[in-house]
């Protein structure tokens, strides 16, 4: 297998962002958290929102 001049060149990944907007109770933090598994960066865990009685998992949301 030989490398070609492209393997050599360094990748530029493209950012963004993604929003996710809902009223509660709608899967706003099930959305959050799939993203977040799938690789999208959501926020320090000192700064997503904690569960509580209602969301024993947590909320997946950034208190910032």
């Amino acid at each position: 297998m030989t490398q070609t001049e492209s393997d050599n060149k360094p990748s530029k990944t493209k950012r963004g962002a993604v929003i996710v907007l809902g009223m509660h109770r709608s899967g706003t933090s099930l959305i959050t958290n799939l993203l977040s598994k799938a690789g999208f960066y959501a926020g320090k865990d000192d700064d997503l929102m904690e569960g509580n009685r209602w969301n024993r998992d947590g909320y997946f949301e950034r208190w910032s």
